[in-house]
């Protein structure tokens, strides 16, 4: 059975805290966190002029720029088991972190300036709706509240971005989590993890999963979060591939049969794939939101089943509300895939194949430690740095 590390992270609304804390008082909580804002005034400060700091990695001398890898997650499998009485939908998912990823760079700047994003992307907004800037903004006010507002430093950041929007990889989660570590080091680390992953989840649902190990257990509407042991290890291979067309979570939602919905109980399903890893069979990746998404895209069942043939049969399945369908122990795109890249592109209905293809990318399972960010892996290292280099 796959290991706990942790107790579930604890509903927000209750105590707020980090899957691997207890539940503290908030008095000592309230008092720790403002120890922890007076230590980081000055550096703060000395931080915005250029001092030295802390890599987060190594420990040496830094400067007050950072650049971190961002990583995106998929669901190996996700149930929903209900639909609540406040509206939303209970479920159970294992995520786990993934090295098909973004870079982002984050420079203090001087106090009173204004937040400013750059990003690739013409499709990512760079204004404060960005969840980039959010969580940054989210920072200041929160592990900086102890030093005058005039004081606070700026944030320039850089966003250089391969995963795709509306995939269900958690991409833009991913920026907002790197971003809050990045900004937690730059300021001489006033935050715990713990912080950082309760205060990530008023900016989104996927974000607290990046402030585990890398494999998750995840309940409720997400807000619990349960740190496990991976049952994959850097050398199972992935393949990601998604058609040119977003997928609104919120359709997919609304497309949802809760009377069509799998039977398979998710801690079974945790424990079958604690036992079989990479070799999981398409009867444990198990996704419920597969049924409304091809029913919105039908030609997303038809990519899945193409996918299942690579390399002699693999297993396949959507990741999160898709569009992205992933292929587990596979390397090597089907070479029609690879091929018809552009004219597939055009079977979805896009106006410029050359422009609008297939997203296609490998991956592998990573997890860090505490204290450190996540890494591509070392198979993918390479090719992750030069496709940064082609943005």
């Amino acid at each position: 059975m796959i290991k706990s590390h942790s107790a579930p992270h604890q509903s927000r609304a209750s105590c707020r805290a980090h899957p691997r804390a207890s539940c503290r008082a908030r008095a000592s909580r309230a008092h720790a966190l403002a120890s922890c804002r007076a230590r980081a005034h000055s550096s703060v400060i000395m931080s915005a002029a250029n001092s030295s700091i802390s890599s987060p990695d190594t420990g040496a001398a830094a400067s007050s720029s950072l650049t971190l890898f961002s990583p995106s997650k998929i669901n190996v499998f996700l149930r929903i088991i209900r639909r609540r009485e406040d509206g939303f939908h209970e479920l159970a998912s294992l995520f786990h972190v993934i090295d098909c990823g973004d870079e982002l760079v984050v420079d203090l700047g001087p106090p009173g300036q204004k937040d400013t994003l750059k990003c690739n992307m013409t499709n990512v907004p760079v204004d404060s709706s960005n969840l980039v800037l959010k969580a940054l903004a989210m920072f200041r006010e929160r592990a900086l509240a102890d030093i005058p507002a005039a004081e606070r430093p700026s944030y320039h950041c850089t966003l250089r971005k391969r995963v795709p929007a509306g995939a269900g990889l958690g991409g833009g989660s991913g920026n907002a989590a790197t971003a809050l570590f990045a900004a937690n080091v730059l300021a001489g680390n006033p935050a715990s993890e713990s912080d950082l992953q309760t205060w990530s989840a008023d900016i989104g649902s996927d974000c607290p999963v990046y402030f585990g190990k890398g494999a998750s257990y995840v309940t409720g509407r997400g807000e619990f979060v349960d740190d496990v042991e991976s049952p994959f290890t850097d050398d199972d291979s992935l393949l990601l591939v998604k058609p040119p067309i977003e997928l609104s979570t919120g359709r997919i939602f609304k497309a949802l049969d809760l009377n069509n919905l799998s039977d398979a109980d998710p801690k079974a399903l945790m424990s079958q794939i604690a036992d079989v890893g990479a070799q999981a069979t398409v009867d444990l990746t198990v996704n419920d939101l597969e049924a409304p998404a091809f029913k919105v895209l039908p030609r997303l069942r038809e990519l899945k089943e193409r996918l299942a043939e690579a390399d002699g049969g693999c297993t396949s399945f959507m990741s999160g509300s898709g569009s992205t369908i992933v292929a587990l122990g596979v390397d090597t795109p089907p070479t029609e895939l690879i091929a018809r890249s552009p004219s597939l592109a055009s079977d979805w209905g896009t106006f410029d194949p050359e422009e609008d293809k297939l997203f296609i990318s490998r991956a592998r399972f990573i997890t860090r430690k505490e204290g450190e960010w996540f890494k591509p892996s070392k198979a993918l290292a390479e090719e992750h740095a030069n496709a940064i280099k082609e943005l």
